[in-house]
């Protein structure tokens, strides 16, 4: 144990001392500290103190075992410098004066001198003698009485003053504590400082409050950053940001400096895992333009790409990715032409590769899309996949001949491409291996068959398949570009609908185009996967084994496809196959070799340099190169890499504005009744007749409205039975869920009493909402009110179940009329004309 912590105190436990650690607890511990006057000295765990600096006053009784502990609240109160209080004596018994000892000493002075005379002695002796001694005594006795609580009071006046000190202290310490823990919360040490001073000039700012200042000003640009610093919020001025950022280059090219910054954080990474990454390449659109360069002097504008030369119409940008942890950096940039050989990408794949691995970071492949330039570069690294020849998806790395590189075509790319080949070519043919090996009846997959979804469902007002519409069928260029378009086709909903329809349309055909839908969402889905449950994994032989299984046959499908009724084939499957065996490889080297338990496959994909292109596009949608590279700059410094809302900020000095939200509950207007509503006198009865199909997609709702108020809302067993359970019934409005779920237990099927309770609540909306909806009235409470009319007696009241139903059917009801309604505005371009249609 080491000796005493006090200044000029050699004490130890070995030389027979008692030794008291410093107290956990931070206000505590901080008194004593205060006490010891140390400056410039914190206590660790081990530091101590000896007994010798604690009174006796600190100590508890002695316990039987002969062991001293100090009090919860004990603090060190003895040191060397502290001044030795020294013992008073004893005060000296004090004497009375009094009226008796004066007569006393007459009395003797009477009695010594002669001349006077003496009368009555005798009797001065026995009664006035005796009571003035009486009195003596009892005034004696008081006093002592008096000096005692006298004492005791001071005692506890002098306890209590240290008392309220030591909780004034202690007040003030945590007020400190509370202050500074909110404080640190919100902004780091040295703005925390700068508040305490009077201003911000020649502050030093740390590197994370730049970052956190760069993040700002690109997010709200420098009218809404100057607007924070007038606000007083403590950041650095634009000229701090300009003059930390002058220094930065950024020119066109593998980007040196910002590999330096990398390297600095590769040494703050935990384990070796975390330096596997991948190399992404993309693409994005800029304004051709030659302007003028401050930070270098020149023009900016023209194509930067080596053998290349002309006005950039394209910046090209290379992006490593992490894998375990989703750390990403821009280490190069080049401004393209219109057409580009992607052979000179090689030179530049390979320097990036050689500095990458020289500050310790492990490429494991390089991530593209299906560009005519990056099929080239595959070209010239022998990259090919056909359905005669071998599948060649790696090169050797160019520092490890050991190690192999592999080419990963971006996934989401492939899955619009896929879709695109189906709408495109309206037909994809399948062998009759494939056909027999999954049991289907035709050898066609048609892009017709969707169309025939829309058609059936085109005037129901309860959907098969509620995301998918006719510009799904005929998208634009932009609208070609999004990865949700293709999923309102290539989804589960859509397959279910096929399988549905082919039942009740007898037409086997459906099956095969639904098989094709099936398969290519679920391989989307594991080629994306972001979540450990979606992962390949061997923690789940059983999950892992089916998923790598369907990827090879995957494979297979994607080898056996002929497009169109040329029967040929595309890049997109080159791509996708190409994609799926790059996953099969890796996977095998880090669950096997490596001993990861898991891998996310979407860290294979361009999602983050799209996200990156996203951010720049957000003040500029098609940026010039000058933009192009003060956002890139900005952004690779900041590491901000997040969506940020879109708007447009102005300034706006005028007054009246600042009361405005106060006035807002004042303006609105009285709550809108129904009670005189003029209804007609005659209400014709809604058509109720629903072919089978709209029957079922109404019972799937009922089912979605029930599992939402189950999951959403406090029920108990009771209730849930009284309406239905996760137990399919055997009725005809009931094949469309069975379909739909992917496994028991996952959808929840009302049953036929409550299925009839929302049959009546459809009927009442059918019938009073055409008459209502263009009434001043609360139209949500008119038609819950007429529903609450219907008798209901299986449901219980416990839990309030019938109302939740009510409420959750009239609101969803009424979302879906609204979007009818905007569809045929949509349609026919104004309201008038689509009210004459």
């Amino acid at each position: 144990m080491p000796g005493c912590a006090a200044i000029n105190c050699s004490n130890s436990a070995t030389k027979g001392f008692l030794m008291k650690h410093f107290p956990k607890d931070k206000v505590r511990r901080k008194l004593w500290l205060i006490k010891m006057k140390r400056d410039d000295w914190s206590p660790t765990n081990y530091s101590c103190l000896c007994e010798v600096h604690f009174g006796e006053d600190m100590w508890e009784k002695q316990r039987e075992d002969g062991s001293r502990r100090l009090k919860n609240d004990a603090v060190p109160n003895i040191f060397s410098f502290t001044k030795q209080k020294t013992k008073r004596k004893p005060p000296a018994q004090r004497q009375v004066k009094s009226v008796l000892n004066n007569q006393i000493s007459e009395s003797e002075e009477k009695l010594q001198n002669p001349s006077q005379p003496i009368q009555d002695v005798s009797l001065v002796n026995n009664l006035e003698s005796n009571q003035m001694q009486m009195k003596y005594e009892s005034m004696q006795k008081k006093l002592l009485e008096y000096e005692k609580q006298y004492k005791k009071t001071v005692t506890k006046a002098n306890r209590f003053e240290k008392e309220l000190k030591y909780i004034k202290n202690k007040l003030k310490i945590s007020n400190e504590t509370k202050n500074s823990q909110m404080l640190n919360s919100v902004f780091n040490i040295d703005q925390i400082n700068a508040l305490n001073r009077n201003s911000t000039k020649f502050m030093k700012w740390s590197n994370s409050t730049v970052m956190k200042a760069l993040k700002l000003k690109f997010s709200c640009g420098n009218n809404g950053y100057e607007e924070l610093l007038q606000q007083n919020i403590p950041l650095p001025s634009l000229r701090t940001l300009r003059r930390r950022l002058q220094n930065l280059k950024f020119g066109t090219g593998i980007l040196h400096e910002v590999f330096k910054f990398l390297q600095i954080k590769i040494e703050t990474f935990k384990d070796e895992h975390e330096k596997e990454c991948v190399l992404i390449m993309d693409e994005m659109s800029i304004t051709p333009a030659n302007l003028f360069d401050v930070s270098t002097n020149q023009n900016i504008g023209k194509v930067t790409l080596p053998k290349h030369e002309g006005t950039a119409t394209n910046v090209l940008v290379f992006m490593l990715g992490g894998i375990t942890t989703r750390w990403k950096q821009t280490v190069a940039y080049y401004f393209t032409g219109k057409s580009i050989d992607g052979t000179v990408y090689h030179d530049i794949v390979a320097n990036i590769i050689s500095i990458s691995e020289s500050i310790g970071l492990k490429i494991i492949g390089i991530v593209s899309d299906m560009g005519s330039s990056n099929q080239k570069l595959w070209k010239k690294l022998n990259i090919t996949a056909g359905r005669h020849g071998e599948i060649s998806n790696c090169f050797p790395h160019p520092l490890d001949y050991n190690r192999k590189i592999y080419i990963i075509p971006d996934v989401p790319h492939l899955f619009k491409n896929i879709k695109n080949m189906l709408m495109t070519n309206k037909i994809l043919y399948i062998s009759d291996k494939i056909k027999n090996l999954y049991n289907l009846p035709t050898n066609m997959i048609c892009s017709s068959h969707i169309e025939d979804i829309i058609k059936f469902q085109e005037k129901l007002d309860f959907l098969l398949v509620p995301k998918l519409s006719e510009q799904d069928l005929v998208p634009n260029h932009f609208q070609k570009m999004k990865v949700g378009k293709s999923t309102n086709i290539i989804n589960h909903d859509v397959c279910t609908a096929l399988r549905f329809l082919s039942e009740e349309l007898n037409k086997p055909e459906y099956i095969t185009t639904a098989w094709f839908i099936d398969i290519v969402d679920k391989w989307f889905t594991l080629m994306t996967s972001r979540h450990p449950v979606l992962a390949l994994s061997k923690l789940k032989p059983e999950m892992y084994e089916s998923s790598i299984t369907f990827l090879k046959g995957f494979i297979d499908i994607m080898m056996d496809i002929e497009v169109g009724y040329k029967r040929t084939w595309k890049p997109s499957q080159k791509g996708s196959i190409l994609a799926t065996s790059s996953i099969l490889d890796i996977q095998k080297i880090y669950l096997d070799e490596k001993g990861f338990h898991f891998i996310l496959t979407s860290r294979f994909t361009q999602d983050c340099l799209e996200n990156l292109f996203s951010v720049m596009r957000t003040k500029n949608i098609v940026p010039n190169a000058l933009q192009v590279k003060n956002n890139l700059k900005l952004l690779s410094v900041s590491q901000y890499l997040k969506d940020i809302s879109k708007g447009n900020y102005e300034e706006d000095d005028r007054t009246f504005l600042s009361g405005f939200l106060d006035t807002l509950k004042d303006s609105n207007p009285e709550d809108k009744k129904f009670e005189n509503i003029q209804l007609p006198q005659e209400i014709k009865e809604p058509n109720m007749n629903l072919c089978n199909g709209e029957l079922n997609s109404f019972y799937n709702v009922c089912g979605y409205i029930l599992f939402s108020i189950k999951k959403k809302t406090t029920t108990c067993e009771h209730c849930l039975i009284s309406v239905g359970s996760s137990k399919c019934i055997n009725a005809s409005f009931s094949k469309l869920t069975k379909l739909k779920r992917f496994k028991k237990g996952c959808l929840f099927f009302c049953n036929e009493l409550t299925f009839n309770f929302f049959l009546a609540m459809e009927q009442i909306f059918r019938k009073y909402y055409n008459i209502i909806k263009n009434k001043n009235c609360d139209i949500k409470q008119f038609l819950i009110c007429k529903v609450k009319e219907v008798e209901v007696s299986h449901i219980p009241n416990c839990h309030k179940l019938q109302n939740h139903i009510i409420k959750r059917f009239i609101l969803f009801r009424l979302k879906i009329a609204g979007r009818k309604n905007t569809k045929l505005l949509n349609k026919y371009g104004s309201k008038s004309i689509a009210c004459h249609a």
